[in-house]
């Protein structure tokens, strides 16, 4: 029985229960709870602000290619699923293969979900697999979706393919190269690793192609471990020990040389230096507890924003990125503040509404009231002629 994990949404990396495929296979074929907003999502249409507000936050994530513990990141892999989940979009229809397990419509129903059966699958050979299968069945498949992490999120397909006979791909059962070059000088820092080290969990938060995330009602955490510019001398250990232990879980495949060059290059900004004795046993430490299991994220960080780290985006992009998204919201707040006030307006107490008056209750500016004015003007006028037409009414 293949068991999956499953997520609150795209934004929430923490595991929330675990589920056997065929009852996942259930769920898509005949629906659950979250079913409404899938059909809303869909009318809404793939690029639509409505449509990625529930694709983002309102339905539910699953991870197909491996178990995770506590949350999605590789250093957090129990096992293989023993699936691999490959992602093809804008399609009408797959082509039929014996390798495929199931297959159902994305939440856009632009493309396909596909599962195959796998064995051998490992961090290290993902990538080749992933793209073997994909030349397998004969798809052009979505190869930034290629993720030991990937995610997909909630689907509905009555039409779902499913294939409990589909035959196993066997993987290659081998370990890619060292993701730091051994030959590289002693002293290793972020300008000269290999650009696959990871200093950071951000990618792990991206599904699609986009520049950037907001979260606008709740800022997200990520791991993004840093030595403090002064350390007394008898935080110095503490210090290595905080930034080895997290690139160590977020690059798993970093061996011990490896990462004694990494706190090697860290104990060059201590005055005094670590002694190597006390710098090895450190990162021996750290070693052990990994290989044991006991080395957990450190989400130490807080984000409003998050920009895929495959774009390259210089500073003054992402502060224009960074003002007219906050400015936006801004404007937004204020446009439901003046609605909710004229909304509910006590027409017995307050009489006709005016910018004078809104501008009292809802305790803005009148200039405030005036630069909004015109998105609410023929509301209130609506509104006003209302009341009017009641109370001539009532005074015959």
């Amino acid at each position: 029985m293949y068991t999956i994990n499953k997520f609150k949404n795209v934004k929430s990396p923490q595991v929330i229960d675990n589920m056997n495929i065929d009852s996942f296979f259930t769920i898509i074929k005949n629906g659950d709870e979250n079913i409404s907003n899938i059909k809303k999502a869909r009318e809404f249409g793939k690029g639509s602000d409505g449509y990625s507000k529930i694709k983002s936050t309102l339905l539910p994530t699953f991870r197909f290619n491996f178990q995770f513990k506590h949350s999605a990141n590789n250093a957090n892999i129990m096992a293989s699923t023993g699936l691999i989940y490959i992602d093809i979009d804008n399609v009408d229809f797959i082509p039929w293969s014996a390798h495929t397990f199931a297959a159902w419509q994305s939440l856009s129903t632009k493309g396909y979900s596909i599962l195959v059966k796998v064995e051998n699958l490992n961090i290290h050979n993902f990538s080749e697999t992933y793209n073997n299968i994909a030349t397998l069945l004969g798809i052009d498949a979505d190869r930034n979706a290629g993720k030991i992490t990937q995610q997909t999120v909630l689907s509905f397909d009555e039409n779902i393919y499913i294939n409990k006979n589909s035959l196993i791909y066997k993987a290659n059962d081998s370990k890619v190269s060292s993701l730091v070059n051994k030959k590289k000088e002693e002293s290793l820092c972020r300008n000269d690793t290999s650009e696959n080290l990871r200093f950071n969990n951000i990618d792990e938060y991206f599904q699609d192609d986009n520049t950037y995330l907001f979260f606008e009602n709740e800022k997200v955490k990520i791991c993004e471990p840093f030595v403090p510019r002064k350390v007394e001398v008898g935080g110095r250990n503490t210090a290595v020990f905080t930034v080895i232990s997290q690139l160590a879980v977020l690059n798993p495949s970093l061996n011990m040389d490896e990462l004694i060059r990494l706190a090697k290059s860290y104990n060059e900004r201590f005055c005094p230096k670590l002694e190597y004795r006390e710098l090895s046993a450190v990162v021996r430490s750290v070693v052990k507890m990994r290989k044991d299991g006991n080395l957990y994220i450190n989400l130490n960080k807080e984000r409003r924003f998050l920009f895929n780290p495959k774009f390259k985006i210089s500073h003054s992009q992402k502060m224009l990125i960074v003002n007219q998204k906050m400015g936006a919201v801004k404007r937004e707040a204020t446009e439901q503040k003046i609605y909710d006030v004229i909304e509910s307006w006590g027409f017995e107490k307050l009489g006709l509404i005016n910018q004078k008056k809104v501008s009292d209750e809802a305790n803005l500016s009148i200039a405030t009231i005036k630069r909004y004015w015109k998105l609410f003007k023929e509301f209130v006028g609506e509104l006003n002629s209302l009341f009017q037409e009641q109370e001539n009414l009532d005074n015959l």
